[in-house]
Formats: structure tokens, C-alpha cells, sequence
């Protein structure tokens, strides 16, 4: 390919694939009270992609632009394709703190509830998943304990992962809404400050 030198960015056809995606309606409501939609891909090209910016196209056309990570052949990519204006998300938190008389271990009892409502144009029909990740604390000591409370969930969990991020896979049908409560512990020693 010859590139002409007159000083502009020039793009260069390298290579194409096809691929089957999955997408997914996803919030994490802690970091923002948006629902983005992610395509998840597996890299088909034989080669790597390299990081950097994207053009995103979808059945309409162009919706914006992107950010690609490093993606090694055959591994997966998510791209992100922004928020959906008919979702919406509200967090509530509470917190109680409590004091054992005899050991001093504080016990600080957190409910998260949270709030999804969809708002659908006149005819639609399907429903959409929404995955909503909420964060858990996850002890790095043994001074302090943290534990879910499953019994007062509502529902409970679908996964609890390793990092501690509880997720759940909400139905959500057109002018649908629901509601999630996540409840856990945190008990600290007396020698533990700035819970």
C-alpha cells in the first residue's frame, strides 16, 4: 500500500472477518445510574486486534465510535455501545452500625436496593435482559468478616464471583420494572478503623 505523505491520517484496509456476537443490556448502578448495551465477539481474524479507536456500526448505520482493548486470535472483545435513553436505574443504600458489648466488634448491616424501569416505545414487544453487577466488600484480613445475608435478598443473587461482585439477570419486558434488594455484613474487630 502506498500512503501518500502530505501529512494527514490515511486509513488502510488490513484485513475483514465475520464473527457471531452476543449482546448484552448491562448496569453497574454503584458507578453510574445508566444501562449500556456490549457486543461480545470472539476474534476470528487469524490475527490480533490492536488497541485503539473503533467505529461503531450497528443495523442503522454509524452510532458512534469506541474503544477497542488488545484482543489475541481467538479470544473475546467486548465493545461498549452506549447507554440506552428507554432504562433507568435508582440506587438506595442504608446502613445500620451496631456494637457487641463484650468483644466491641462493630457490625455494619448494608441494604442496597435498586430500582429498574424501562420505558418502551408504542408496539414493542420483546423483553431485554438487563445484568445488573453490584459491588460486595471483599476482607483482605481476618479482623473483618464480610457475609451475604441470602434469607434477606430479594432474590438472591444469580452469581456471587471471586472479586465479590453480585450479579443478577433481570427480565425487564416493555414498561416493565423491578426492584432488587442486596443485604450484606461487615463485622470488624475493635482494633479496625474506618469502616
Amino acid at each position: 500500500v502506498s500512503v501518500r505523505s502530505d501529512g494527514r491520517a490515511h486509513r488502510v484496509p488490513l484485513s475483514s472477518f465475520t464473527t457471531s456476537v452476543s449482546r448484552e443490556y448491562a448496569c453497574s448502578p454503584e458507578l453510574s445510574p445508566l444501562v449500556g448495551q456490549v457486543v461480545r465477539f470472539d476474534n476470528r481474524s487469524g490475527h490480533a486486534l490492536l488497541a485503539g479507536p473503533v467505529d461503531l456500526v450497528s443495523g442503522s448505520g454509524f452510532v458512534g465510535r469506541g474503544t477497542l482493548d488488545f484482543t489475541a486470535p481467538g479470544a473475546s472483545a467486548d465493545l461498549a455501545f452506549g447507554s440506552r435513553d428507554d432504562h433507568r436505574v435508582l440506587r438506595h443504600t442504608e446502613e445500620t452500625r451496631d456494637t457487641a458489648g463484650l468483644t466491641q466488634r462493630t457490625l455494619l448491616t448494608r441494604t442496597v436496593r435498586l430500582h429498574l424501569s424501562r420505558f418502551s416505545a408504542p408496539g414493542e414487544q420483546d423483553a431485554h435482559t438487563v445484568v445488573v453487577r453490584e459491588r460486595i466488600p471483599v476482607s483482605e484480613t481476618s479482623a473483618v468478616e464480610v457475609g451475604l445475608r441470602r434469607e434477606a435478598c430479594s432474590p438472591p443473587p444469580d452469581e456471587v464471583d471471586a472479586d465479590g461482585i453480585a450479579r443478577w439477570n433481570v427480565p425487564l419486558p416493555p414498561g416493565g420494572r423491578r426492584s432488587i434488594t442486596l443485604v450484606y455484613t461487615v463485622s470488624a474487630d475493635a482494633k479496625v478503623s474506618g469502616l
